[in-house]
C-alpha cells in the first residue's frame, strides 16, 4: 500500500483531523471558559494548538515530498531529463 495517490489521501485525511481537533478545542474552551482571567489562557492554549498542528501538516508535507522524490530516484529517473 505504498501508493502514491493513498500516502496523499491519508495525509489529507490527517490535516482533517487536525482541523477538527483544534475546531473542538476552541469550542469547548469557549463554552466551559470562565471570566476574563481565562481569557489569556485559552487564546495561548488555541494559538499554541494551532501552531503544532501547521507544524504537523508541513512535515505531512515535506515527508511527502521527500518520499516521491526518493520513489523517483529509485526508479531510475532521478527527475534529471535531459531531452
Amino acid at each position: 500500500m505504498k501508493s502514491p495517490l493513498l500516502m496523499t489521501i491519508q495525509s489529507i485525511g490527517y490535516a482533517d483531523a487536525c482541523v477538527a481537533i483544534l475546531s473542538l478545542q476552541t469550542a469547548m474552551l469557549s463554552s466551559f471558559g470562565q471570566g476574563n482571567l481565562e481569557d489569556r489562557v485559552v487564546e495561548l492554549m488555541n494559538a499554541g494548538t494551532g501552531a503544532f498542528m501547521c507544524l504537523m501538516v508541513l512535515g505531512m508535507g515535506i515527508y511527502g515530498i521527500y518520499w516521491a522524490l526518493k520513489q523517483k530516484k529509485e526508479m531510475g529517473d532521478g527527475g534529471m531529463s535531459n531531452d
